[in-house]
């Protein structure tokens, strides 16, 4: 157990004392290695597993990394700021924290994404909040709440996909589950923003129409600035890779910025790397991003996936997953340590995947044994591991939604309140039904 609590203990000091999550990372995956090396553990295997976790993580560390790229050079091309003026224009007369909450679930349901949906129309929301002085950890926490509604909940989340193919669910059975604690949630967090949204609301309109002005100033803005968000979006909802998605848009984005805002090849290639810093009257709004601005979360995702291959060579997860399962004393009892489980896991490995697969090998049959349906293992992965990942301040989601958008994850997880809301409501529920069959 040791091997889990000590990295835990490590992990939580790294947030505490405000230092890199990949420091606690290092350390914790430092320590478990000594501790197999003298458990006479064969020192080949562990860089083994080490490195085949690590590459198992390319993929999504080339993704990120097309993130950050595209997120500046969204900022020079003029496609951030010309939705940015549409979203003052149009919305500065309403209840924006509410609305920036309705509008992140819709795209993130059609996205099927989190962090797709957050490095798109996440990022142009949390700058107009932050140009017009609205609280970003509010602000963030509504943003967040709706982008990992998609993750959950949409046909096309890949984390939904492989939660339905692990599990061998029905998928139409399992959405009608779902949507039982989902719309509850969904409103008492609609209500919540609401009312926020009531006391953070958009005083200072001079401010408001300075900022129209000078966006207008400095950059040409017209409606082909949105080509290379229209692109993403096209090549997303019709399924093509994701990496070849950002690609394109990238591409596009480049283009833009020569021919629109005459820009040339070299600052391009450098804000790409180093972030859009261009000084003038919107800086303090329009800024940020690059290849660099994700370097701390590639460093904790190759420490983080380090890590989660080191327990896995030393058996470290079967000991805590066995002693939980020899526990189970009824159908509420396992959903509830099912639950626990997946976010356990989520929160030792940092990754949103683990919290799925692991849960779904070990306790498929146990399920079976309480005549619990497929689909009901589904559910409770999905109201519980798959939906509280971003209230844990190492977990990879968590640190790429902060990086994204600005804002500290300690400072936006009070406010991500459908992340709560779901898992509770599952929970409420289940045992509500503890001697019937669940949400019947």
């Amino acid at each position: 157990m040791k091997n889990l609590l000590v990295p835990l203990i490590l992990i939580s000091l790294s947030v505490i004392m405000n230092k890199p999550i990949y420091i606690g990372m290092s350390i914790s995956t430092l320590f478990v290695y000594i501790n197999a090396i003298l458990n006479k553990c064969n020192y080949k295997d562990l860089n083994k597993s080490i490195l085949s976790s690590i590459l198992s993580a390319k993929r999504i560390i080339i993704i990120l990394s097309l993130v950050g790229m595209l997120t500046s050079l969204w900022m020079a091309c003029g496609t951030i700021p010309y939705l940015i003026y549409l979203g003052l224009s149009i919305l500065k007369k309403y209840n924006f924290i509410f609305f920036s909450f309705l509008i992140m679930s819709c795209i993130s349901y059609i996205l099927g994404t989190a962090v797709g949906s957050i490095s798109t129309i996440g990022v142009v929301i949390i700058t107009i909040g932050r140009a017009v002085g609205l609280d970003t950890s509010v602000l963030a926490g509504s943003i967040i709440s709706g982008a990992f509604l998609g993750d959950r909940s949409s046909p096309i989340s890949s984390a939904l996909n492989l939660n339905i193919e692990m599990t061998n669910s029905n998928p139409y059975k399992l959405m009608d589950k779902m949507n039982k604690t989902l719309l509850p949630a969904f409103i008492a967090s609609g209500i919540l923003y609401f009312i926020l949204g009531k006391y953070n609301s958009i005083s200072n309109y001079s401010k408001l129409d300075n900022i129209l002005i000078n966006l207008s100033n400095s950059f040409n803005l017209n409606i082909l600035c949105l080509i290379p968000i229209v692109i993403l979006f096209i090549l997303i909802l019709i399924r093509i890779d994701i990496t070849i998605s950002l690609l394109a848009s990238l591409c596009s984005s480049f283009l833009i910025s020569f021919l629109i805002q005459h820009s040339n090849i070299y600052t391009l290639t450098k804000i790409s790397l180093l972030g859009f810093n261009k000084i003038n009257s919107t800086s303090n709004i329009i800024n940020g991003g690059g290849f660099l601005s994700m370097l701390p979360v590639v460093f904790t995702i190759i420490s983080a996936t380090a890590f989660t291959g080191l327990l896995d060579s030393t058996n470290s997860l079967n000991i805590l997953i066995n002693k939980l399962i020899s526990s189970i004393t009824s159908k509420y009892d396992l959903l509830k340590k099912c639950s626990l489980l997946s976010i356990l896991l989520n929160t030792l490995t940092c990754n949103q995947t683990v919290g799925i697969i692991i849960p779904c090998k070990f306790m498929k049959n146990t399920f079976l044994d309480y005549n619990l349906e497929k689909e009901d293992l589904a559910q409770c992965l999905s109201d519980s591991g798959t939906i509280t990942v971003a209230l844990i301040p190492w977990n990879i989601n968590s640190i790429v939604a902060s990086t994204l958008l600005g804002v500290s994850s300690i400072n936006f997880i009070p406010y991500t309140f459908l992340c709560y809301l779901i898992p509770i409501t599952f929970i409420l529920k289940s045992r509500k039904n503890n001697n019937i069959d669940i949400f019947a």
